[in-house]
């Protein structure tokens, strides 16, 4: 993707991002029926999946990056590694410096899980 488009589709999102905060200003969000409130999280939660996807498209470059079945929506390490598995996706570097202890504490929980799993070899 070259930077032009990569421009046009970050300013397409923060358009979206703030036709939304238009629609719904602070004193609108304190009016609202639990319904509309409720309405207004679910826009909201879409615009920042959108962003999401947008970002991650142009930082990675890969179309797949922004294709929502690859997201993970499971609770425990082994959906986690299902869905690994099922879609051909491996661990990547911590993208931050120091985030290293949360890749040790989730290897340390699925070699718990996997020695459960599989029988001794002896």
């Amino acid at each position: 993707m070259n930077p032009a488009n990569e421009a046009r589709l970050m300013k397409a999102v923060d358009q979206l991002t703030d036709g939304l905060e238009e629609a719904y200003p602070r004193q609108r969000l304190k009016e609202l029926s639990y319904q509309d409130h409720s309405t207004y999280l679910a826009a909201k939660r879409y615009v920042q999946l959108l962003a999401l996807s947008t970002y991650r498209l142009i930082e990675t470059q890969r179309p797949l990056a922004a294709d929502e079945s690859f997201f993970f929506t499971g609770k425990t390490v082994g959906e986690l590694l299902g869905h690994m598995m099922g879609k051909g996706l491996e661990f990547a570097k911590s993208p931050e410096p120091g985030g290293e202890g949360t890749y040790r504490k989730l290897y340390d929980t699925v070699r718990r899980f996997y020695i459960q799993l599989v029988p001794d070899q002896k």
